[in-house]
């Protein structure tokens, strides 16, 4: 080298543009907190998805990328689905449903059809799991042909009808 050297170089920063994910919700009788569309690839996603009032959770499915993810991304906390992806690297599907909550009446209600009959127990209800129990008598001038005994529309006369 004979002289000075310089050297001079410019340098352009490199715009990555980052692979963005969908996020695709399919609720059905239920709402998610977190209503997010899209995430970006390596980000952390969570919601937590709640059943509508009067509803319970039935089926929860996530998949990642087309890989089923549910068991290691949910959790089932107070009725709710908690869902918590660390590492998103794919699109992901959340598929919800839940159910109707069907509540047992805690009092049944008696009908009694007696014609030219009567019952010693005149209660109109019952109570769930107590016991019942009555004694029909035909009116003066009448006979008992047949009784016929239903519990939720099942017949049950050949279980709890004795004659007496």
């Amino acid at each position: 080298v004979t002289g000075d050297i310089v050297i001079t170089v410019t340098a352009t920063a490199i715009t990555v543009v980052p692979t963005t994910y969908t996020i695709t919700r399919n609720l059905s009788n239920c709402t998610s907190n977190n209503t997010t569309s899209s995430v970006n690839q390596g980000v952390s996603y969570s919601a937590i998805i709640t059943p509508n009032s009067g509803y319970e959770l039935l089926n929860v499915a996530i998949t990642m990328g087309g890989t089923n993810v549910t068991s290691s991304v949910y959790t089932y906390q107070n009725g709710n689905a908690v869902i918590n992806i660390p590492s998103v690297t794919g699109n992901v599907v959340i598929t919800v449903q839940a159910r109707a909550i069907t509540v047992e009446p805690t009092t049944y209600t008696i009908t009694r059809n007696l014609p030219n009959c009567t019952s010693s127990n005149t209660a109109n209800g019952v109570n769930k799991n107590a016991s019942y129990s009555t004694l029909i008598s035909p009116n003066d001038g009448y006979k008992i042909d047949s009784i016929t005994v239903t519990m939720g529309s099942t017949d049950i006369t050949s279980s709890v009808v004795t004659d007496e």
